[in-house]
């Protein structure tokens, strides 16, 4: 049996009420899955102008500004 000291929707309300920190989280985890794609030369899919469209990204690192790599996007409609 699973014993918890709080109640599981009690803990998910209070987790949710940090709304700072779940667009943070969501924020990070969707620039993860980018530039994973991007390291795997997978495609992305967006929703752009009412219609799905597939992105080609590719990751470009910068120079010494030590802020890690940029992603840019390049549209293409075909996967």
């Amino acid at each position: 049996m699973i014993q918890s000291n709080r109640n599981s929707h009690e803990e998910i309300a209070d987790r949710l009420a940090d709304t700072a920190g779940v667009r943070k989280a969501l924020k990070q985890a969707a620039s993860e899955t980018i530039r994973d794609h991007a390291r795997s030369g997978h495609k992305i899919v967006v929703w752009r102008d009412n219609q799905v469209v597939w992105e080609e990204v590719s990751v470009e690192q910068q120079g010494q500004s030590g802020r890690g790599s940029k992603v840019q996007r390049e549209t293409n409609e075909n996967p």
